[in-house]
Parts: C-alpha cells; structure tokens; sequence
C-alpha cells in the first residue's frame, strides 16, 4: 500500500492521512473517524490537550490518564537496569516515552531511547517516528545528529521499516536545509526504497538544494525523473483499477510534482548547462496537467544564457506571449544580465533605454540582430540632453542617455508591461562596464544613480561592492578603499560580501597586514565575517607561505562557530603539502571526510596527492590515487601530473612509466568505461624527463610522438643538454664486443634516434626515427 505522506507537523497542512487508518486501526474509508482522530492529534502537538486527556499506548490502544513523568531518579534506575514502579520495566519505559513525545519532552524521549537501544530493545513505531519527526523540527546540529544516528540503528537492524513516511520526509527537509543535501537525497532514496512516495515538498526541496551545486546537478535530474516515473505508473495503475484504495490516491496525488517542482529540476539543468534535458523536462509539464509560470520562463533565460544560446533567448518572450504569462521586473533583470553575460552589453543597454523610456517593443529588442537595431534605429545613438543615468554603448564612443527616449514616439506593439529600471538593473549593466575594465563608466553611472532622486534606484551596497570590485581588479585597492568610506558617508552599510571583495584585493596583492587591519574594522562595525573570509585570508597566507597563520585563521574560524566548507579544508592541506607536512595534511583531509556538510570533490585529493608527492612521499601518494579512485572518482591531468612530479623526485622511472600506461589508455579511450583524457604540457613534459633521465629513450620518443599528436610543443633544447650532460658517453666504446653489441641493438637505435629528435650528431640523418620504424631489418648500421 502507498502511504499518503501528509506532515502531521506544521510543515504540511492538517488533513485527511493513512495513518491513522494505517497505525490505529481505524476503518479504511470512515473519513469522520479519521478527521476526529486529525483533531485530537493537533491537539496534542499544539499542547491544548492536558495529561489527563485520551492517549494511545505503543500498539495504539487507549492509555489510563496518567499525571506523572519519568523523574531523573527513575531514569538513572532504568540505566542501571533496575525497574520502575514495580511494573514490567520495558513496558514502563516504552509508556514512559510516548508520554514525553507527547509532551514535547524531546530530550528525555531520547534519553529513554537510548536506555532502551543499550538493552537491544527497539521502541514502538509511533515512538521512533514521532522522535524522528521532533528531533528534525527542532533542526539544531545535535537534534540531526541523533536523528541520522537513530536512523542509522534502524538500518543497521534492518528495521528502519518502522519509520513511517512523514518523519522521513521532515527529516530530508530538516537535513537539506542544514546543508547536508547528499544525505537528504539519501533518505528520499530510502522512503522510495520502502514502498512509499514522499511529499512534493519534500523531494522538491531536496531538488532544488542538489541542483544549487553543479556537481550534484545530475543527482537532482535523476531524482526528480525516479519520482515522476513513479507517480506516473502510480496513477496509471490507479486510473486502470476498479477498486482504487482512497488512501493510495491520496498518497500519489500529494507526491504529485508541481511547478514548482519542475522549477526546481529546470533550475538544476541551467547551472549544468543541460540544454536538451530541460526542454525534455519542460515539455513533461503538459503530461502532468501543469503550465509554466513566470518563474519558469526566467529559469529558462537563465539556461539558455550560461549555454550562449541566443537563438532561444531571443525567442523567450515570444514563448510567454503564447503562454499566457506576462513578464514580470525580474524578467527584464535575467535578460539584461544573460546580455551581459553573452558579451552584449550594446543590446543590454538599449533594453535598460527601453525601459525607462516606456515606449519600446521589448520583444523587437530582444529578437532582432544588432545591425537591424542599429539600422532602424530603434535606440538613437545621440542626444543633446545628457541628464540622468546614462548607459555607454559598448561597440560606439557616443553616449546614450537612458532618459532620451521620452520623446520618442509610442511602438505600435507594447507586449510588456511597463517597468522602470531599478538599482539592480542599473547595477547589472555596471558589472559589464566592469568586466571590461571601464571604471569612468561605472563612476558616471553611480555619481547618475545618485542624483537621480529615484528611490527605486538609488546606489545599495550592490552597487558600490560592484563598483569596489572594478577597482580590485584594476589594482586600484586605495581607490576601492576610499568608496568603502564613501558608503559611510551617504549611509549605505557595508555588508559582509563588500568587505570580502576588498580583503580578497588585498590578499591577491599580498598585503596581509591590511586585510587583517580590514578584518578588525569588519568586526568593529557589527559585520561578522563568514565562511568566505576567513578562507580568503586562509589562502592569503597560503600565498606568502606562512602556513602558521593559516592554521591560526582555520582555527579562529572554528572559535567563531563558522563551519568549515570544502575550499578551507582544501587550503589548509595545501598549506600542509607547501610546508612537507603530508601527515597533517592527511589528518586535515580525514577530518573533511567525517564532515557530513562538505563533499570532498577531485580537487580535494588532488591536494592531498600533491601534498605526498611534494614531500616525496610515494607511497602515500599511491595510496591516496587508490583511495581515490576507490570513493569513485576520476583522475585529472593534475593528478597525474602531481603523482609524475612525485616519482622524479624519487627517480621511481618504472612507477613513471606504469602510469604511462594509465594514460595512454585514457589517450587512446579504448574500452566502453574509459573517461577520454585530454593532456597538457607538464604532464607529458614531466614524463619525457623521467625517461630520459633513466635512459628509457624508446619510452621518451613514445610520449614525444604523443606530444606531437595533441600539438603540444617539447623543449628540444632542454632534452639536448640533459643527453650531453648525463648520456654523451653512451654506447661509444670502440671496445665493445660484437656479442654486447647485438644485445644492446634495439637500445642503440633508441638513442641513435632520439639524438636525431634533439639534434645532436647521429646514425640518422635522412632516416625515420620514429618509435615505428625502431626495427632490426630497418635503419642504419649501429
């Protein structure tokens, strides 16, 4: 039977639900006694009800009024295994903890479970649920701890089936929003393991939190299609049948997606740039009887922004017209950034003129090319009256005013609505000013926003933490610093992202003493620094290799509450490898594994690689690429590249070339489960090194023709001068035998050859030297 997930607690509305039909024995479609039993339910969580009111004992059977609780002096008996009140001491306790649930004495229930989980005594179904579902509302670090730990005994039992579906989907909503989205997906997994279907709310929310991340974007897409695939077979089934059970139905149509649940996936494909999934998924709205919304269409600009799509954004609002959905200002905001994004800060303009104008067809706007727009001038290119926020054409040296277009004439096509640009979208087309380097523009913009008098636009702490972040980049810190100053002085207040900015400039320009100085001033204003600063002043002091301060920053951080994300982990295990400390490097990279909040991704490993490798711990090295591949993920060049550079400092040519093996086979992509690996210069530079270092020059040639092939170009002159400076004396005895002689044969042409590859005097001149023609019945005599 499908479980009809309705949240008793206050996340989803109070109404019909299976369980009571379900754990109460209740009469399956006596709707009257189910609502009476609704009732009684809220009650006893709102706390209206008292002690003496109708309770139901561990197997659902009314319980006798009681008026006492557990005291702490029967509890401490019960841990030492004594009874309680002379009763059956497990049934007391079992009594005993229904009674603090219902109370809301969450702490005692769980002190109570953990008596009774010491004598391997599992309590009843509602106890374990209703715990779970306490234990998620309250939604601290330790309450989720305890209940992924009970969770966790379940499953170790296997008797997590008596977890009922709404303690479940509480808990994935709890867990997502504390950041631990990978085991909120877990648990949604495991509710469909057990044969139910969560809530729309619940799955939806894990969704939308796995498709914030890139690298969970394929996790999202796949839950989602599970889901719908199994509402879809649900309902078909339900259609089909004669006899449909009430509850069943019920249960489907709650795990029902909605829209917003397809926006949460739509999202997911946009920051994964999965063009054909989303409209894959956007044409599966019609199946479920759904239609998009606004939001909908504003995700899609999005994709099709960051995918440089500009034929399908073009056709956007189009698209909404025929839908029946009209745009609305944060609309006008995707489109005005995904041109400036696209590197069309001319059209992004002309858009912001339009709207302050009011009398533009957006869509003319947004669907024609530029030399069309320019032709039929739709945005003139002149003005005499220069007053108010002006924004600059991108491709001309004319200024544009954006209150020009008042006197020009009304288009017959008005398909948008008016709006007035506002400081966002004032802010918007500064940052492409910034992207290419103009600060007088972003100047005269803000000074424009400033005096404008519009309170809709007026300059916010985006816009000068924008204008800060031009300065940054043009290395102009004492310039940022004095705008800081003049958000004081027009009373904008600073937020933590402003000062990030400006302590990241300062720390790029290894000026640690005023970022910590920066810092002081931070805390002094009431700004209290998060995650992103103390990792940018982390790998600040990375940067001037004073790894002790990094470690003093790390620790601060924890000291403040702040807990670490994967990039602090990260740093510091670089600052470790810098210093030859691979062992506290390894201790730091453990501590990010058992840290549920972090996902430790290849960057991570490659850190930690490197760091082995760097302090010329092979073995280390080796076992950190096993565990690696081990957790499931793929070696990159960098990984390689830290394992090869490990192995010269060792002089290790044969792991080297072991390896090479390895890479040749991802080079060459043979096999249906090889990722394809794309090269660079120091890998293939390093492994030439080794080869020619040991003498394999057969090996050397080989990676040399692999260099060739993905048009990499090799140092010639290097490798010359390491031939003469370690080999000039190879093979060149007239006294060698002829016996020795044929024994080296195959070596003797190696190196003949790859003299012939650098340049130096050989046997060679006018033959192939490449590993192929490396035959005894070809060549020169040697």
């Amino acid at each position: 039977m499908l479980c009809l997930p309705r949240d008793w607690h206050p996340f989803i509305s109070n109404g019909l639900s299976s369980y009571p039909s379900r754990r109460y024995g209740l009469p399956l479609f006596d709707l009257s006694s189910i609502c009476q039993f609704n009732s009684l339910l809220n009650a006893q969580h709102n706390g209206i009800l008292q002690t003496s009111c109708l309770r139901l004992d561990t197997h659902g059977s009314p319980l006798k009024p009681v008026d006492s609780i557990a005291s702490p002096e029967d509890l401490a008996r019960a841990e030492n295994g004594q009874t309680i009140g002379g009763g059956d001491d497990l049934s007391d306790l079992n009594t005993q903890m229904l009674l603090a649930i219902e109370g809301r004495r969450t702490e005692e229930a769980w002190h109570i479970y953990e008596i009774l989980s010491k004598r391997n005594h599992i309590p009843s179904s509602i106890c374990l649920s209703r715990l779970v579902c306490q234990l998620s509302y309250a939604g601290t670090p330790s309450s989720l701890t305890r209940a992924q730990k009970l969770v966790a005994s379940l499953q170790k039992r296997k008797k997590v089936s008596l977890l009922d579906c709404n303690c479940l989907g509480l808990l994935a909503m709890a867990t997502c929003k504390a950041g631990a989205v990978r085991y909120a997906a877990s648990i949604i997994r495991l509710i469909l393991k057990l044969g139910y279907l969560p809530h729309v709310k619940a799955w939806s929310a894990v969704v939308s939190k796995l498709g914030k991340e890139r690298e969970n974007v394929s996790l999202a897409v796949d839950l989602f299609e599970t889901i719908c695939s199994l509402v879809w077979k649900a309902e078909s089934h339900s259609t089909d049948s004669k006899a449909s059970n009430l509850t069943d139905t019920f249960a489907v149509f709650s795990a029902r997606p909605d829209t917003g649940a397809f926006n949460a996936v739509l999202n997911a494909c946009a920051n994964g740039c999965l063009v054909d999934k989303a409209h894959e998924i956007f044409n599966e709205l019609e199946k479920f009887g759904l239609h998009p919304d606004v939001l909908t269409f504003n995700i899609m600009i999005k994709l099709y922004a960051l995918s440089s799509n500009k034929l399908k954004l073009s056709q956007v609002l189009t698209e909404m017209e025929r839908a029946g959905v009209k745009p609305c200002l944060s609309t006008m905001h995707s489109l005005v950034a995904a041109y400036v994004g696209l590197d069309e800060l001319d059209r992004a303009v002309m858009l912001v003129e339009a709207l302050r104008g009011g009398t533009e067809d957006i869509s003319r706007i947004v669907a024609s090319d530029m030399a069309h727009l320019h032709a039929s001038k739709i945005v003139s290119s002149a003005s005499a009256d220069t007053s108010g926020p002006s924004a600059i054409d991108s491709t001309s040296t004319t200024q544009m005013p954006l209150d020009h277009l008042a006197a020009t004439p009304p288009s017959k096509v008005s398909v948008i609505p008016k709006f007035k640009p506002d400081t966002r979208m004032y802010t918007i087309i500064m940052k492409g000013y910034m992207q290419k380097g103009r600060l007088d523009e972003v100047k005269q913009l803000l000074v424009a926003m400033r005096n404008q008098g519009d309170i809709n636009s007026l300059p916010n702490e985006v816009t000068y933490t924008t204008v800060i972040t031009a300065c940054i980049r043009l290395g102009l810190l004492d310039e940022a610093r004095s705008f800081l100053h003049e958000m004081e002085t027009h009373k904008v207040p600073a937020n933590v992202v402003t000062y990030n900015v400006l302590l990241k400039g300062y720390c790029e320009a290894l000026q640690l003493a005023n970022a910590r100085l920066l810092l002081e001033d931070m805390k002094k204003c009431g700004i209290q620094p998060d995650v992103v600063t103390f990792n940018t002043l982390i790998n600040g002091y990375i940067n001037i290799d004073d790894s002790v301060s990094a470690l003093a920053m790390f620790t601060e951080m924890r000291k403040s509450g702040i807990a670490p994300s994967k990039e602090s982990y990260t740093d510091l295990i670089k600052a470790f490898g810098k210093n030859d400390q691979p062992n506290l490097a390894e201790k730091v990279f453990q501590e990010m594994q058992q840290d549920r909040r972090v996902n430790v991704d290849i960057i991570s490993w490659n850190a930690l690689i490197h760091s082995y490798s760097q302090a010329g711990h092979i073995e280390g090295a080796k076992m950190a690429f096993q565990r690696m591949k081990d957790a499931g993920h793929v070696p990159t060049v960098s990984t390689y590249g830290s394992l090869v550079k490990g192995f010269a400092m060792r002089g290790k040519a044969g792991e080297a070339l072991v390896l090479w093996k390895e890479i040749q086979a991802r080079l060459e992509a043979k096999g249906a489960n090889v990722v394809p690996l794309k090269p660079d210069a120091g890998l293939l530079d390093g492994l030439v090194d080794i080869c020619v270092r040991a003498g394999f020059f057969l090996k050397a040639l080989e990676i040399v023709a692999c260099m060739e092939k993905h048009q990499i170009p090799a140092d010639k002159i290097k490798y010359q001068r390491m031939f003469v400076e370690m080999h000039s004396k190879l093979y060149t005895s007239p006294h060698t035998s002829q016996a020795r002689r044929d024994r080296t044969y195959d070596r003797r042409r190696a190196v003949e050859a790859f003299k012939f590859w650098v340049g130096l005097p050989n046997a060679y001149y006018g033959q192939d030297w490449s590993p192929q023609g490396l035959s005894r019945d070809e060549g020169p005599e040697i």
